[in-house]
């Protein structure tokens, strides 16, 4: 269960209830890197498992997609490929390792390996609900 390896997540706890989103066939939007004391590395992804009950102002705006924003701090980047290419089917596994860090690794759809980074400290940033117009599944 990927939700137990980040901190602050009872924002997704509180949205999905019960369920636990998938973050498989996730679109990669940002992968930002800042330099300091502790190298810390933001996550930014979109996922289509949408709630079963979701909040009133998220079905006033029609949404289909949800974003979701992991700060990592303490970071080693073990492998990072990316190119061009759009990474609209990225699955993503966050698993917590035997010092109690944890890894996040991103596969394309052919299951090659994008990134791999581990983390001393991995925590929910945000979760916001938005309409994407290239998205074809129903609400």
């Amino acid at each position: 269960m990927w939700l137990a390896n980040i901190e602050n997540s009872e924002a997704i706890k509180a949205i999905y209830r019960n369920k636990i989103p998938s973050i498989n066939q996730v679109l990669l939007r940002d992968i930002c890197i800042s330099t300091g004391e502790d190298l810390a590395l933001i996550l930014v992804f979109d996922i289509e498992d949408l709630p079963d009950d979701m909040p009133s102002k998220w079905k006033t705006g029609n949404v289909n997609t949800i974003q979701i924003d992991l700060n990592c701090i303490g970071v080693e980047i073990k492998y990072l490929g990316l190119n061009n290419k759009n990474y609209r089917n990225l699955s993503i596994d966050i698993s917590l390792l035997e010092n109690d860090s944890k890894r996040i690794i991103g596969t394309d759809n052919s299951g090659i390996c994008v990134f791999e980074i581990e983390a001393i400290w991995i925590y929910l940033k945000t979760i916001t609900g938005y309409n994407d117009e290239k998205v074809t599944h129903g609400v």
